[in-house]
């Protein structure tokens, strides 16, 4: 890792943790609100960067920017559990420090990310070791989340490019799918 991507993650983790001590109440009940930043759609993403996850058929479609060690983003992946019929699109931010980033690392390297994923985020269980170069990919999904404007995990993106900032509830979600 060189200098300036630890000086990244650190200015990024700092951010991130002021982020969370000003607002958790906000981040735990979510919130809702447009999608700022350059005109960048739904449509556009590059899902190719993302954990993809499909639920039944999968007809409705949400992306969520997500860090592995983020409290929130572990408490929205129960509520992510209770969607039927949906395609989720998880894109690892790495924002809250080196282990963060080893993590994602970890997660995006295995042989089945899904499932590391959901052992990781549900049950605790620590990624296994997995090697690949899995640095471009999160690099652009940092540089993604601040195009989109996103300013803390978890956010989500709805097909109507609409942002979802928190932990939003299953029924809430529901309804905006």
């Amino acid at each position: 890792m060189t200098l300036s991507t630890l000086r990244r993650l650190a200015l990024l983790s700092l951010s991130a943790l002021a982020l969370y001590s000003q607002a958790p109440a906000a981040m735990a009940q979510g919130s809702i609100r447009p999608a700022v930043g350059p005109a960048l759609t739904f449509a556009q993403l590059p899902l190719s960067d993302a954990i993809v996850t499909v639920r039944g058929k999968g007809s409705r479609q949400l992306a969520i920017f997500s860090d592995p060690n983020c409290p929130y983003c572990k408490r929205l992946e129960r509520e992510l559990e209770q969607l039927q019929d949906v395609t989720l699109y998880t894109f690892l931010i790495p924002v809250l420090g080196p282990d963060s980033e080893v993590k994602s690392r970890h997660i995006w390297c295995a042989a089945k990310p899904q499932a590391t994923w959901r052992q990781w985020m549900l049950d605790d269980t620590v990624p296994p070791t997995a090697s690949c170069d899995a640095q471009p990919a999160l690099q652009r999904n940092l540089s993604l989340a601040r195009r989109l404007g996103v300013q803390g995990t978890p956010t989500m993106m709805t097909r109507h490019n609409e942002l979802l900032v928190g932990v939003v509830p299953a029924a809430q979600l529901t309804a905006k799918l």
